[in-house]
């Protein structure tokens, strides 16, 4: 299975969080499974990092990093992921949720067939099978 995490999923899981559930560390531990951190994620690092480096002490090339000596895989970002954002749904009634960065990770998950792992339930109002609620 090809999974991509959510970023606060790849920060959970590099500092060995308790957040993390045993379902994500599970999944991120299979062996069959392959696991990708998304660009998109290190962005959005290395930005919270530098407007609040005492929340977020890490930054994006750290993480980056970090992420590749735990073995993920980096997915870059395409046009076509860009292009992805006319297409996301979200269910009627649902919560507003504007947060660019995972609408981008979500169309990323949409156009390259992974599964998406998050801890995020504004997520699951999204149209799409492929969000797994860790």
């Amino acid at each position: 299975m090809r999974v991509l995490l959510d970023t606060h999923i790849i920060l959970w899981s590099l500092a060995n969080d308790s957040k993390l559930s045993q379902k994500a560390r599970n999944i991120i531990e299979d062996d069959g499974n392959e696991i990708y951190y998304s660009v998109v994620s290190i962005w959005e690092t290395e930005l919270k990092h530098l407007m609040h480096k005492v929340e977020m002490p890490l930054n994006g090339m750290e993480a980056a990093s970090y992420c590749r000596e735990a073995g993920y895989l980096e997915l870059g970002l395409s046009d076509a992921h860009i292009f992805t954002l006319a297409e996301l749904r979200r269910k009627e009634n649902a919560s507003p949720h504007k947060d660019p960065f995972d609408k981008i990770l979500l169309c990323q998950e949409k156009q390259e067939k992974m599964q998406f792992l998050t801890h995020d339930k504004l997520l699951l109002a999204y149209d799409m099978p492929n969000i797994v609620f860790v």
